[in-house]
């Protein structure tokens, strides 16, 4: 069946696999082969927190160039603007508060 269908182009899933390091086959599985006890998945690790996608700044490498974003070079972070809490829509409807909290007598 395998052969007809590549014949006919139909991916065909696998059902057998073999281990890297004994060379053993056995069924498809995220499970260790039970021969040897290779893993076939990497555990989980390194600067990516296990595969979460927050990297973890000070296991990075110091080549990196994420290694030192946002620090300055006392190591301590930068600060972050915050005009757009001045201006625009957001900075009116703070002036406006600002200005009744101002006129209200305490």
């Amino acid at each position: 069946p395998a052969a007809a269908a590549a014949a006919a182009g139909q991916a065909v899933w696998a059902t057998r696999m073999l281990c890297g390091k004994c060379s053993r086959e056995m069924p498809y599985s995220d499970r260790p082969c039970s021969s040897c006890g290779n893993t076939f998945t990497r555990p989980g690790g390194g600067h990516w927190q296990g595969g979460d996608g927050c990297r973890d700044q000070t296991r990075l490498a110091k080549s990196d160039s994420r290694k030192h974003k946002g620090t300055s070079a006392a190591g301590a972070k930068k600060t972050v603007s915050a005009k757009s809490q001045r201006v625009g829509a957001t900075g009116s409807r703070a002036t406006a508060a600002k200005k009744l909290a101002m006129a209200r007598p305490a």
